[in-house]
């Protein structure tokens, strides 16, 4: 089960594109006892193995949050997997550097940490970049897996080719990669929003000549097309993960947890809120059922919305994924991460 905990929800940067919005200006810190508490009574009431726990620290910054806090829920759960996703622009001392190679150790890829590089949207300084690249290679020398997600926006497929992306990425060292995909329900400013047939353009261009990326965009669909649907695309998102706010209210997905919850630290429940949430993921748009995708496909991420009668699935990758699948010569490799 994925349990993300938001440590804080405050951050140090000041992203365009974040689901977070002004909820960055809160400063208030997470409850570990509090959170250890109700998730042991949780995890014990519905017979959930504590080694199938996978708790991902979560903000906001979660390290902003208190670090003496946050090993607590590790001390916790000794057997559960954990991992963090840090935008790593600030000076990452010994103390988290430590706490993250000697906590979110996985198997087979040693110590794991997600993080995000956007173009022109996420630093507002060179000097918060510059301490991005340098933090990225450090724990990469280091021995740590870091998956670098980028979010497919129109600055970005207008100034960057899929050529300069790769060199960036090998430049520093990382191998693991994820795209996300912007609509007008997951931001407000509607400008970095690229039309889909732009996304799949580039993104095709980038499967072609990619020699060196495990990048679980593609490897989800080539997945996908083996009717084994994981993440956002099984649709499960509100019934089978739980995001602990910083305030201790409880949602599904951390992306829309802070308006969507369900539960709180104190006791709360709204199960029939959770039913209607469960529910609307569910539920497709009546045009997946023509789509000759939609087998595969099955509907994609339910926060994804339609456009001018338009899905937001790059159907060009997808069906050129989909063939390859078929013909067993597949560039995109099955990968977890």
């Amino acid at each position: 089960m994925k349990i993300y905990i938001k440590t804080t929800e405050a951050c140090n940067l000041k992203c365009k594109h974040c689901y977070i919005g002004d909820n960055r200006r809160f400063k208030q810190q997470f409850d570990a006892d509090k959170t250890i508490a109700w998730l042991k009574a949780y995890t014990q009431k519905y017979g959930i193995k504590e080694e199938s726990l996978y708790i991902s620290f979560h903000g906001g910054e979660p390290f902003w949050g208190d670090l003496k806090e946050m090993q607590k829920v590790c001390d916790a759960f000794p057997t559960a997997t954990f991992d963090a996703t840090s935008n790593l622009a600030m000076n990452i001392d010994h103390g988290i550097k430590d706490f993250i190679l000697q906590n979110f150790q996985q198997d087979g890829i040693g110590p794991f940490i997600k993080t995000s590089w956007d173009y022109g949207i996420r630093f507002s300084t060179e000097t918060q970049e510059a301490a991005w690249k340098r933090n990225v290679k450090s724990l990469v020398e280091a021995g740590a897996t870091v998956k670098v997600i980028t979010c497919l926006t129109k600055p970005f497929l207008e100034n960057v080719t899929p050529a300069e992306y790769l060199g960036l990425m090998k430049s520093l060292g990382v191998k693991h990669t994820s795209f996300e995909r912007l609509t007008s329900n997951t931001t407000e400013d509607k400008s970095l929003i690229p039309p889909i047939e732009q996304v799949d353009k580039w993104l095709l261009e980038l499967y072609e000549v990619n020699d060196y990326l495990e990048n679980s965009f593609f490897s989800d669909i080539a997945t996908a097309c083996k009717h084994n649907f994981i993440g956002c695309r099984k649709r499960e998102c509100m019934s089978s993960v739980l995001t602990i706010n910083a305030n201790g209210t409880i949602g599904g997905c951390p992306n829309s947890s802070i308006k969507n919850w369900f539960f709180n630290l104190d006791g709360y429940k709204n199960t029939e809120r959770r039913k209607e949430l469960i529910q609307k993921e569910s539920m497709r748009n009546p045009g997946c059922y023509a789509c000759e995708l939609y087998q595969e496909c099955n509907g994609d991420c339910h926060q994804l919305e339609w456009v001018d009668g338009k899905c937001y699935v790059p159907k060009k990758l997808f069906q050129r994924i989909k063939d390859d699948v078929a013909a067993c010569r597949c560039r995109a490799e099955e990968n977890w991460l």
